[in-house]
């Protein structure tokens, strides 16, 4: 029903933050095959694959390994599903600046007032998250996965294969020697 209105919304006027409202409620690969075809149309997807830049990994790789075990509710609220919302952290805390706006279904951010938090749907939600910060690759082979991760990369998992992304990790560390074919690698979550 929301990719209906989206494109009956698209049909009224031609508007770049409709057709990036559209993209990010298609299935991963869907999007990034339309990207390119209306990439000249979209800044505001553009500018939401181009949000990462910035990231420094060292910064985040810390935030990620102090706060992986235990929680920062001192900043943030803890969800009971929190993997989104602590990769959300470690981006932040990595040096990203949140785009922020007045209504959930835009941006990527996160506030907090006295003890009151409210925040984006990008910034909490896995699949909203991989689709707002863009996804480079995908594969189901372990070691093709183990190979091409390195430190500092945000990673997906699709667990129902379902095309809708249900967890995000961020790697802290990669070996650069094979143990049984594979690179060893360590993932901080939620």
């Amino acid at each position: 029903e929301q990719i209906k209105t989206c494109v009956n919304d698209m049909n009224k006027a031609r508007s770049s933050e409709i057709n990036s409202d559209l993209l990010f409620l298609l299935p991963y690969g869907s999007y990034e095959e339309l990207s390119d075809y209306l990439e000249n149309d979209i800044d505001s997807y553009s500018n939401a694959r181009s949000i990462v830049k910035g990231f420094d990994t060292s910064k985040g790789i810390a935030y990620a390994n102090k706060y992986a075990t235990s929680p920062n509710t001192a900043s943030y609220k803890k969800f009971n599903s929190d993997c989104t919302n602590f990769a959300s952290q470690i981006l932040e805390n990595g040096g990203v600046a949140q785009v922020r706006y007045n209504d959930e279904n835009k941006g990527w951010w996160h506030t907090k007032s006295g003890s009151r938090h409210s925040h984006s749907i990008s910034w909490i939600r896995a699949d909203t998250f991989a689709k707002y910060m863009g996804v480079n690759y995908t594969t189901k082979n372990n070691k093709v996965f183990s190979g091409v991760i390195q430190a500092g990369d945000f990673i997906a998992a699709d667990f129902t294969d379902d095309q809708d992304w249900d967890h995000i990790g961020f790697v802290t560390d990669k070996k650069n020697t094979l143990t049984n074919g594979y690179h060893d690698y360590k993932v901080a979550q939620h």
